[in-house]
Formats: C-alpha cells, structure tokens, sequence
C-alpha cells in the first residue's frame, strides 16, 4: 500500500489537508479484512503478513472498481449535460434548424 505523504505547501498548508484521516480509515479497513482473512483460516497463527498483504490487495481492488465506476458515471453525465447545446449544433450543420427569419 502507497503511503500519502502529508506535504506542506507554500503556504504553510497541507496538501493532503485529509490525508491523515484518509490513512486511518485505509489502515482500518484493511485491519478489518485481515482479521477477517485470519478467522476464515480458523484462527491459524503465523499468517499475519500474508493476511494483511491480501487485504491491501482486496481493499485497493475495490477501490479502484468503486472509482472506476464512479469515472464511468461523472463522465456520461458530462456528456448528457453537453448533448442539448450538440444536438442545437448538428441541427445547425445540417441546416435542419428552423428558420425563425
């Protein structure tokens, strides 16, 4: 898992004003799919890397899915929201607008 650095800007400022509760929440997620990782095992001890280097890998996949599709959709509606003024535009081009002369 990448760590978000908590950079200062010029001034002063955070550039990752969130990214401390950002990695608490990360950590804990993760924290919560390993243990949950170690019970589906039986309560086996000595895996406790692994556990936790597979949940960074489930919690960063869903992640990106979640991200992914939330892309996917700011993307379409950004492209509704620009389909009136192109639909007044090809109507325009191809000269079927009305006339209003």
């Amino acid at each position: 898992m990448k760590k978000i650095s908590n950079e200062i800007g010029k001034g002063g400022e955070s550039v990752w004003p969130n990214a401390s509760a950002f990695q608490d929440r990360l950590r804990e997620q993760v924290a919560q799919k390993a243990y949950e990782l170690y019970e589906k095992r039986g309560g086996l001890h000595g895996h406790d890397i692994e556990d936790w280097l597979e949940a960074e890998r489930l919690i960063q996949a869903a992640t990106k899915v979640k991200a992914d599709a939330k892309a996917k959709v700011e993307t379409k509606a950004k492209v509704d929201a620009k389909a009136p003024v192109r639909q007044k535009v090809m109507a325009a081009k191809s000269g079927s607008a009305l006339d209003t002369r």
